[in-house]
């Protein structure tokens, strides 16, 4: 026997302002996405850059230079640029003195298009400009360096039996509770990498976001399969999707190679970016 029960109806008042809310997103994608084949079609007719903005009222912003990170001259984030991928892409593929096709940002976040006016040859800059970031630099490097020279000096003699007490005089000492694989909130991945590679009473050094570390492995805890039962179910999930994945693609490959398939990724990719098809 089965049944099946009615929830209910949310009342409107409850759904109105997300309704509202989602309707408008919907009519402003659509309006921006209206407004961007009106430019396209502005530029496929000749209209420089500055005339079709200038025709449908919008905005142009103009930097003196960008590079591959989206920053300015100063080396700072330039105001109002688009922090996208796909933006600094594009300025970096179109020729100088050429206009970009109009393209999407990053998460449908809009769209651009680009005129490249001049194209700077890639320079090292004057030392004079850049003193105080190598100063800077040069002194977190020796930091680096010391801290893992005292590190590397530190793991032998906890390799040679010393205790960690005296090997960690002046330096802070921490021991810690058994951890994961990937280490958790208080032993990083990487630490935690290099004990599961060692025996019990060894001890290694490397490097940490700030400064160096010297471990070493006080014992191995054998892991308990019934206490551990969630954590084995979502690995074995985890592994079952890249099993059929890993199947899908080979099956896929076959397929194409018995059929003479060849995929032009690059233009179903300028397809999905265009946006849907208007009649």
């Amino acid at each position: 026997v089965s049944s099946a029960s009615n929830g209910g109806a949310t009342p409107l008042a409850q759904v109105r302002d997300a309704i509202a809310t989602a309707v408008a997103k919907d009519k402003a994608a659509d309006e921006v996405y209206t407004l961007s084949t009106k430019i396209e079609d502005q530029i496929g007719s000749g209209a420089s850059l500055a005339d079709a903005a200038k025709a449908l009222q919008l905005k142009t912003i103009k930097a003196a230079g960008v590079d591959q990170g989206g920053r300015g001259p100063d080396g700072k984030p330039i105001p109002d640029l688009p922090d996208s991928q796909a933006f600094r892409i594009a300025a970096f593929q179109t020729a100088e003195g050429a206009t970009s096709e109009v393209q999407a940002l990053d998460n449908d976040a809009g769209y651009f298009v680009l005129r490249v006016d001049k194209v700077t040859p890639p320079a090292l800059k004057p030392f004079a400009a850049v003193r105080d970031q190598a100063v800077a630099a040069w002194k977190l490097d020796q930091q680096d360096k010391m801290a893992m020279d005292a590190a590397t000096k530190a793991a032998l003699r906890l390799n040679q039996g010393e205790p960690a007490a005296t090997v960690a005089a002046g330096a802070q000492l921490v021991t810690t509770d058994p951890f994961p694989r990937e280490g958790n909130d208080a032993v990083a991945g990487n630490v935690a990498a290099l004990m599961f590679k060692v025996q019990p009473g060894a001890a290694g050094a490397l490097t940490a976001p700030v400064g160096a570390v010297a471990a070493r492995l006080k014992e191995i805890v054998p892991a308990d399969p019934a206490k551990e039962s969630p954590a084995y179910a979502k690995l074995r999930d985890a592994l079952n999707q890249d099993l059929a994945g890993d199947l899908d693609r080979i099956y896929v490959a076959a397929l194409e190679r018995q059929f003479g398939v060849t995929v032009r990724q690059s233009l179903i990719d300028q397809q999905l970016s265009a946006g849907p098809q208007q009649q």
